[in-house]
Order: C-alpha cells, then sequence, then structure tokens
C-alpha cells in the first residue's frame, strides 16, 4: 500500500516511500507483513518531526532482532542440556541383556 495508493499520502508529507518501507519492515518484527496502522502513524509522525529518530529506531530494531536470535538460541541450548541432563540421570539398565 505505501508502493501504490499510500505513496500520494507520503509524498504530500514530503516522505521518501522508501524511508516509509524501512520503517515498516522496523515494525513488522513477526514477519507478517502486518503493522498496526498506530504504530506506522507513530513511526511516520516521527520521521517527520526528526528524521534522526530513523536512525534510533533502526539501532533499537536490530538490538530487538540480535535479542530475539540469541533468545532462540538460548532455548535451543536449554533443550539440549535438558535432554543431555535426562540421558546422564537415566543410563541404561545393561543388566537387562
Amino acid at each position: 500500500m505505501l508502493r501504490t495508493t499510500g505513496a500520494g499520502c507520503l509524498k504530500e508529507l514530503g516522505l521518501d516511500h522508501k524511508a516509509a518501507i524501512g520503517l515498516f519492515r522496523m515494525l513488522d518484527d513477526a514477519g507478517t507483513k502486518k503493522v498496526p496502522i498506530e504504530e506506522l502513524e507513530c513511526g511516520i509522525m516521527q520521521l517527520k518531526s526528526n528524521p534522526t529518530n530513523l536512525h534510533v529506531s533502526t539501532l533499537m530494531y536490530e538490538s530487538k532482532r540480535i535479542l530475539m536470535r540469541v533468545n532462540t538460541l538460548s532455548q535451543l541450548v536449554q533443550e539440549r542440556f535438558d535432554c543431555l541432563y535426562a540421558d546422564l540421570s537415566n543410563p541404561p539398565d545393561d543388566s537387562a541383556t
């Protein structure tokens, strides 16, 4: 929508559609290609008022993305350790053979 019907609105606001699309991608942290209009509106207002906010928003987005990846890795490591501990606490019964 930012490339088609919304492009005219962005032009009226004096905003580049590429900046708006970048903002949209930052707000779409779940990758659903959906962002609440209120969040997008607030982000566009921040872009309009102070372009430096885009840099801060970009840093925040990158930090959030890295944190999500670290959390995913942490969960994977925890699951693997849980399996390892379970295997160590339940050794195979050699007398059954």
